[in-house]
This record gives structure tokens, C-alpha cells and sequence, in this order.
């Protein structure tokens, strides 16, 4: 027994290397086997694409044949055809109005257009504590935002600080473009909606439940009665070829302004009739 420890005994180092040297195989055929099965479904991946592409060609190939075949079975026009007269006719009536009108006189009268709607623009501004009141005004369609031109050069709207100028340069651009469009009898529809124009001034959590604004400070006060104002001197303008729909919570306590509302939706009242979800 004893004869027999000592001999696995010695036989222990050589069996262990062995065991090492057989899983640093087996390590190495399990390497073998996952970078064989990456390689196998990589390349079915490159199957399935090349089958789409194939099919894609094929589809396209059909589709180049059926246009051929088509074009090539097609009979052309005569030259006297009725088709052809008229496409003639219609292009030596573009010709003769092409002249009448020409290119340059397009472009002045343009700048003529955008000149009369920067005055009616900058005459609105009068009207409103904005940045840049009293410089001249003028839309710029190329970059389709308002341009104060002053003495140390043109400053674009994004230039003009406060959501107060934002709200005001919008809504005064908006009123000289009806007022021109309908001077013009423009085929543009003839109403304008604003939703809380006051809000730079006047925001919902400040509406006391009855919309008045005399929590608001002096300036604050003031600047949305003017624009209020404004909005409606434009509409009784262009009346009754313009009308202006405002959806405010202030709720000025003035008879004009109260002449001019329709609703008032408040104590439970509301744009959308609750029985109408109900329904």
C-alpha cells in the first residue's frame, strides 16, 4: 500500500500537466469553434444580401424591359397634332407675357411691395414699447424674419432681446401683411387667430380667475393695453374685409374691449363644450 502511494505520488506532477496541457486544448478548440460559427453566420449574412440584391436587380431589369417595350410599341405624335399646337401656342403666350413683365420689373415691383408693408410695419410700432421703435422696418422673405434698419446697422429679430419685442414684431408683421393682402384682394383667407399674444406680460399663472391685469406691474399694464389697442384699430381698419380672432386671459376692463368680446370662458366654461367629449 505504501509501494503504491509513493508511485502516485510521483506520477501526480505528470498527470496534472497533462490535465493543463488538455484544457489549454480544449480553450483553444472552443476559440476555433465560436471564430468558425462568427465566420458561418457572417457568411450568411452575405447570402441573404446578395440574394435581396439579386432580386432587387431582377425586379429592376423587368421594370427597365416593360418601359422599353412600351416606348419602343409607342407611336409618336404627329407633328400637326392638336397636343402639340396647343403646347406651342402655349409657350409663345409665356413669351409674350415674359416680355410684358420682365424680370427686373418682377424684382422692383417686389421691393416696391416689401417697402409699403416695412412703412405700415414700422407705423404699427409707433404704437408699442418695443426695442428699435422708430427705426425703420422691413421683412426679409430671404430669411422670412423682420429687420430693424438703425443707425449702427440692420439688427435682425433674433437680435432684439425680451419675449415682449418677439410677440410684438410677430403680431404688427402679421397685421401689415392682412392689410396689404387685403388692399391687394390677395386670395389669402381673410382672418388672423392669436392665441395669448399678453403672455410675455400676462402669463396663465398670473390670471386671478377673472382675467384682470391690475396685479401686473405699470409697465406690464401698459404694454398690454397697447398691443390690445393695436390689434384692434388694425381690425376696425381693414373691417370688414379682416377678422381677428384673439384668445386671451386678460381680460381689459375697457368698453371697447368689451364691446369686441364674443365669450368668455371661464367658471367652467369652456372652447370645447365638455357634453361634446361626452358624446
Amino acid at each position: 500500500m505504501h509501494h503504491e502511494l509513493q508511485a502516485v505520488e510521483s506520477e501526480s506532477p505528470k498527470i496534472q500537466a497533462k490535465l493543463a496541457s488538455l484544457q489549454e486544448r480544449e480553450m483553444l478548440l472552443e476559440g476555433r469553434l465560436r471564430e468558425n460559427g462568427q465566420r458561418m453566420a457572417a457568411r450568411i449574412r452575405e447570402n441573404e444580401l446578395f440574394a435581396k440584391q439579386r432580386d432587387d436587380f431582377i425586379v429592376q431589369a423587368r421594370t427597365v424591359g416593360k418601359i422599353t417595350q412600351y416606348l419602343s410599341t409607342t407611336t409618336r405624335s404627329a407633328d400637326n397634332s392638336t397636343l402639340l399646337r396647343e403646347i406651342e401656342e402655349a409657350r409663345a403666350r409665356v413669351a409674350i407675357l415674359t416680355a410684358e413683365v420682365g424680370a427686373n420689373d418682377s424684382q422692383e415691383r417686389l421691393e416696391t411691395y416689401l417697402n409699403i408693408i416695412g412703412r405700415m410695419m414700422t407705423d404699427y410700432s409707433d404704437a408699442l414699447d418695443l426695442e428699435h421703435r422708430g427705426s425703420q422696418l422691413r421683412l426679409d422673405i430671404r430669411k422670412l424674419t423682420v429687420i430693424a434698419d438703425t443707425i449702427d446697422g440692420p439688427v435682425p429679430l433674433q437680435r432684439m432681446g425680451s419675449g415682449e419685442n418677439w410677440v410684438g414684431y410677430h403680431v404688427l408683421t402679421h397685421l401689415a401683411l392682412h392689410k396689404w393682402f387685403r388692399q391687394k384682394s390677395r386670395p389669402v383667407p381673410s382672418f388672423l387667430i392669436l392665441d395669448q399674444p399678453s403672455q410675455a406680460h400676462y402669463p396663465p399663472d398670473k390670471d386671478t380667475g377673472d382675467g384682470s391685469i391690475t396685479s401686473l406691474a405699470d409697465e406690464d399694464q401698459t404694454a398690454v393695453q397697447k398691443l390690445f389697442s393695436l390689434i384692434a384699430e388694425v381690425a376696425r381698419e381693414i373691417a370688414p374685409s379682416l377678422q381677428v380672432i384673439l384668445l386671451d386671459h386678460a381680460d381689459l376692463k375697457e368698453d371697447w374691449f368689451d364691446a369686441a368680446v364674443i365669450e368668455r370662458w371661464r367658471h367652467g366654461r369652456k372652447l370645447v363644450p365638455l357634453d361634446w367629449i361626452d358624446q
